[in-house]
């Protein structure tokens, strides 16, 4: 693809260019700043040069999460008041939380969710007991729960405990809620920049426990202050743009200097996103708005997750999708991808990135569905689909379909499913049977 670029650009045809709009590694936007600043605005190089090593050092927290992930059965949960409890013991924990889950699904969507992140546990503590407690409605079709950690430190997990109406729940055939087997019985566990690990050293009973470690964290001498380094970057966001002016006299183009601001308000971004300020969609949609505004006529093909270009969400978290269809509206066709069987790259936690096969999908799901027309690859607009059909009304009931990002697992593939109203998440399908991983040149 890359190469057709590149010769349609020399064509005269017209120009493709690759642009950017995720904020999520401040390195190369802080070191753009710099470079501009060190030419442009040399008195005060300085401060950008200290802001860039505090962005750096603000940079290493993650972003997303370590994770044991666990399905509930639901014909045992159903129609029941359940309240799950943990023990839970932190070290160095910021930027975040620890904290157990649970998450009921249903024909609507998300039914109840509850994750602990306004009591999440934080800082330094000892072994202690929390507890989740929440309805799971008699129409659930789907029940998820487990432990996270969000942010820095380290979290250990212990002792896990299920009530159904009060009454203690003893079946755990399917799942090691005490975490003394290795990996887990049951248990999905893993999250980029987290090991995810058995410790027999550190338990609150039995032989050992599950921790979580943030990678980076563990050394000290990468830590920093997200929340200060986004009063910094706010600073230098405002700096350049009171120095507009001044920059043109010295007879830079305007284009630079807008180019070495929106890096300036990446960097910001990224600081925010991990001071808890702002979400990664949000500062996505604005970046995809930024680059069409500084690019009058220009169209775009955005990629991204499903899970991102949706234009529907759910329990609290808004896609970029949302807000990008609040912008442009109707100017805007969002595709959403499914596949029935086939083979893709991932990673996996503790084995890296390595290719994937997994069979047909299973059987009333969106993606098994769509394979049931026997066409190996093919494109639905959902625009045109009367929702009164048949076809209209099945589309837009919930349905599970395949969310699989970057990371995967094979033993908890069914993990990797979630419920989703189709005709609301997208304007059109594309669909394939069966994909193939992606290959290295030689």
């Amino acid at each position: 693809m890359v190469l057709w670029m590149r010769e349609f650009n020399k064509s005269g045809k017209g120009r493709v260019e690759f642009t950017g709009f995720d904020m999520q590694t401040p390195g190369v936007a802080a070191g753009i700043v710099s470079d501009f600043v060190g030419a442009s605005d040399p008195d005060y190089a300085a401060s950008v040069r200290q802001a860039k090593a505090q962005a750096e050092q603000s940079g290493q927290v993650a972003n997303g999460f370590g994770v044991a992930t666990a399905r509930f059965p639901v014909k045992d949960a159903a129609g029941k008041h359940v309240r799950f409890s943990g023990y839970i013991k932190t070290k160095g924990v910021s930027s975040g939380f620890a904290g157990l889950w649970w998450r009921v699904d249903g024909p609507s969507g998300i039914l109840a969710f509850d994750n602990m992140q306004s009591r999440g546990v934080t800082g330094t503590t000892d072994w202690k007991r929390y507890d989740i407690e929440l309805p799971v409605a008699a129409n659930a079709t789907n029940i998820n729960f487990g432990a996270l950690l969000a942010g820095t430190g380290t979290a250990w997990f212990d002792g896990l405990s299920v009530e159904l109406d009060g009454k203690p729940y003893l079946d755990t055939n399917a799942f090691d809620l005490d975490f003394e087997s290795s990996p887990p019985r049951g248990f999905y566990t893993g999250g980029a920049g987290y090991s995810v690990q058995p410790d027999s050293e550190t338990f609150h009973d039995g032989k050992q426990s599950l921790r979580m470690t943030h990678e980076v964290s563990a050394n000290k001498s990468n830590s920093g202050d997200p929340k200060a380094a986004s009063s910094t970057w706010t600073g230098i966001v405002r700096h350049l743009e009171d120095a507009r002016q001044s920059y043109i006299k010295k007879g830079i183009a305007p284009r630079d200097i807008e180019w070495a601001v929106q890096n300036a308000r990446v960097v910001l971004q990224c600081m925010q996103l991990k001071s808890g300020e702002v979400t990664r969609d949000q500062s996505m949609a604005d970046n995809v708005k930024w680059i069409l505004d500084n690019n009058p006529g220009a169209r775009i093909v955005l990629w991204a997750h499903n899970g991102h270009v949706a234009t529907a969400g759910g329990a609290g978290f808004v896609p970029m999708g949302v807000s990008l269809r609040k912008m442009f509206g109707t100017q805007m066709v969002v595709f959403g991808f499914a596949f029935n069987q086939g083979s893709f790259q991932a990673i996996e936690p503790n084995k890296g990135l390595h290719d994937f096969t997994v069979g047909p999908a299973p059987p009333g799901s969106l993606d098994a569905t769509l394979g049931a027309t026997g066409i190996p690859l093919f494109a639905v607009d959902l625009r045109g689909i009367p929702k009164s059909s048949p076809v209209g009304s099945w589309l837009s009931e919930p349905h599970s379909t395949r969310s699989i990002g970057s990371t995967f697992s094979q033993e908890s593939g069914d993990q990797f499913m979630f419920d989703m109203k189709t005709a609301d998440s997208f304007d059109a399908i594309l669909f394939v049977e069966k994909t193939t991983a992606a290959r290295r040149n030689p």
